[in-house]
């Protein structure tokens, strides 16, 4: 059995422990070995409380930036692969080539640019580089093909101190279109 220094040095049991001037007990409880000072668990609580909720914001915030990281990054992998297939000249089966590009930056967007709005928000177009980069309706070698990705929303994850509105995204890639081989041009 566990006993406890009580007034002048002498022993007590675990029943006989002192108050204090807060209306709390000095010393230990036999059964547990833990403090039996009553304002502690609140303190803990209201401490836990203060150091969470800032950790938490922090946390989130994290996320956030990290999620809009990936969606830019995403959206601008998804139209450079879009160009690298547009400068080849292919086109994919039973496709015109700008549908076909669309669908190649559709499948590189790993879902942000998926469905009809996000085809809608894919815009191809070529330009003259002999006519300082007029536009041309021509997707012949030579030519620079420009795909771009304007106002696709992407929301935050954790929307913890703003009002979860989404961020608007774009993207921009462009190169030379290589000469068709057979030099026929693919349909647009």
């Amino acid at each position: 059995m566990t006993h406890c220094e009580g007034k002048a040095g002498q022993q007590t049991g675990p029943e006989q422990l002192e108050m204090n001037a807060s209306g709390g007990y000095v010393g230990q409880t036999a059964n547990t070995g833990r403090s039996v000072h009553r304002g502690e668990r609140g303190a803990e609580l209201v401490e836990f409380t203060l150091v969470m909720i800032p950790l938490f914001g922090i946390l989130f915030l994290v996320i956030d930036l990290s999620w809009m990281l990936f969606a830019r990054a995403t959206l601008q992998y998804a139209v450079r692969e879009g160009v690298r297939y547009a400068v080849t000249g292919q086109t994919l089966s039973g496709m015109r080539q700008d549908d076909s590009i669309r669908t190649v930056v559709q499948q590189n967007s790993m879902g942000i640019l998926s469905g009809p709005a996000g085809a809608a928000s894919i815009s191809i177009s070529y330009l003259d580089p002999n006519a300082n980069l007029a536009l041309t309706s021509s997707n012949a070698g030579g030519n620079v093909v420009q795909v771009s990705v304007a106002g696709v929303s992407v929301f935050p994850l954790a929307p913890l101190f703003h009002s979860g509105s989404p961020l608007s995204m774009s993207a921009v890639s462009s190169d030379v279109v290589e000469g068709s081989p057979g030099g026929i041009t693919p349909a647009r």
